[in-house]
């Protein structure tokens, strides 16, 4: 799956929903005002690997965990992102991730909320 600029708004449910070994790239994509149970705008369960560059998270939040973005078991890379505002009711105001890797570059996270753990990021193996 490759997205290419563009922007998702006022969702319900997660954005992107990548699933079984699935891989994405997603390049200078704008996320706001998404709301869902895990991972308002990306949910990865077994993904990988998964790219996203110059992506702009803004204002999520999640009634479980993963503000903008749950992942688990899979292979998630973040370059030069923006996480502003997400919050989630368990784990990870911005990024919950169970299993699988996490890396980011260049990344701003800011103004988060988590009522369990990791105000920004969460992870768990």
């Amino acid at each position: 799956m490759e997205l290419h600029g563009g922007a998702f708004h006022d969702n319900d449910a997660s954005a992107v929903q990548l699933y079984g070994g699935a891989a994405g790239t997603l390049d200078r994509v704008t996320f706001r005002a998404g709301a869902a149970r895990f991972g308002a705008y990306l949910l990865l369960d077994g993904a990988g690997p998964v790219t996203a560059t110059d992506c702009n998270f803004l204002g999520g939040s999640a009634t479980e965990s993963g503000g903008a973005i749950f992942a688990s078991n899979s292979e998630l890379t973040v370059i030069e992102g923006a996480f502003i505002g997400s919050a989630a009711s368990a784990y990870g105001g911005a990024i919950a991730v169970s299993g699988g890797s996490l890396t980011t570059h260049d990344t701003t996270f800011g103004g988060f909320a988590s009522l369990l753990g990791g105000g920004a990021v969460y992870a768990q193996d």
